[in-house]
């Protein structure tokens, strides 16, 4: 008789530990990944006629270390030596292509050159820029936004001239409010336009010196 009254028990606990294996097992649940991309560009006015008498080349853009790849960077303090990662807040693609699409769009919305591309038979004259990106974070204290910093090395060449018409560091910081990460990916659109725009007029400005 006990061996029978045991059996239903020992039904029950196995069926228990069976359920709990099982729960045990079962995948877990998915990160949920919030993909950012640059705001719409800064408006800018075009030039009446192009400034530059050849096409503008915007060559592949270059990026230090974890700038290079698609978690959005920050840190706790401006002058700080260690920034982090979010996890699962990523650009929609990785900063330097980013960088490099919207040089090209500022470019040709500011009307610098009669072309503005990122492919040109090497053989054809043109005016060629270089950007290594260095800086590209929000600096986030407390979980609150408090500015945002870009950083880019740009270089512009001309076919044919052994020096460059320009070498020169650009870095920008923005004040930036709100818990939100999307405003301090806003303003950090914005701060890379600026530099874009201040390069543009700076090769401008280089190459009317060199025609002198």
């Amino acid at each position: 008789m006990k061996g029978r009254s045991l059996a239903p028990r020992m039904l029950l606990l196995i069926t228990l530990l069976a359920g709990l294996l099982i729960g045990c097992s079962a995948p877990a649940p998915l990160p949920d990944f919030r993909y950012y991309r640059l705001s719409p560009a800064t408006a800018t006015t075009a030039l009446e006629q192009p400034a530059l008498s050849a096409p503008l080349v915007v060559n592949g853009v270059q990026a230090d270390g974890v700038h290079g790849e698609r978690p959005i960077l920050y840190a706790t303090d401006p002058d700080s030596l260690r920034i982090s990662q979010y996890h699962y807040q990523v650009w929609n693609d990785p900063p330097p292509s980013l960088v490099q699409r919207r040089a090209l769009q500022l470019f040709d919305a500011r009307n610098i050159a009669p072309l503005v591309t990122n492919r040109l038979d090497p053989r054809i004259e043109a005016y060629r820029v270089s950007i290594r990106l260095n800086r590209f974070e929000v600096i986030r204290v407390d979980g609150v936004n408090r500015e945002v910093v870009a950083g880019m090395r740009i270089r512009a060449d001309f076919d044919g001239s052994r020096l460059p018409l320009m070498e020169k560091q650009y870095t920008l910081r923005r004040a930036a409010e709100g818990e939100s990460l999307t405003s301090g990916t806003a303003e950090l659109s914005v701060a890379v336009d600026e530099i874009l725009l201040k390069f543009a007029d700076d090769l401008v400005a280089a190459d009317a010196a060199r025609r002198q």
